[in-house]
């Protein structure tokens, strides 16, 4: 019973965001949410099920209106990327692929302070291979969100 009710709770988690952000800055809130995303135990410590919720509730935080807070995007941060981390046929794809989101340093302040504990746990499920589709998932909604984002600015930009 107790690791169903802490199922709950990881599982709601993302649903209390909005009301934090009626509460306090955007910054202090994503700060709560790293340090409890962060302080949530490695896959090696928990059973399946708790990884699968675990990722669950990092995919609902990536999906929230706090991951998407609006801010500025540096185009060059690829250029950047692919000029100075070539890619090493022995480099394992999966740590390419998170460095790449890494470095765009997508500069919403929310997002900003989540992504690296996001990547976090996904790297370390990438690397034990274990729950892929929910990590390309996430993945794939980061990338997403980047992309609208950027379009977002650029057509304030350039009507």
């Amino acid at each position: 019973e107790i690791g169903c009710n802490i199922c709950i709770c990881v599982l709601s988690f993302p649903d209390i965001f909005d009301e934090l952000l009626q509460m306090f800055t955007v910054q202090e809130v994503a700060e709560y949410v790293r340090g409890t995303l962060g302080s949530m135990p490695s896959t090696v410590d928990i059973g399946q099920s708790m990884d699968v919720v675990k990722l669950q509730s990092i995919a609902r935080t990536v999906e929230s209106r706090l991951f998407f807070f609006p801010g500025k995007m540096n185009m060059n941060k690829l250029e950047t990327f692919l000029t100075h981390n070539d890619l090493v046929c022995t480099q394992n794809i999966f740590d390419v692929i998170l460095a790449f989101f890494a470095s765009l340093s997508v500069s919403s302040e929310s997002r900003s302070i989540l992504l690296p504990v996001v990547l976090h746990h996904i790297h370390l499920h990438l690397r034990q291979q274990r729950e892929l589709l929910i990590c390309s998932g996430i993945l794939s909604s980061i990338f997403s969100i980047i992309k609208t984002s950027s379009m977002v600015q650029y057509s304030v930009l350039w009507p």
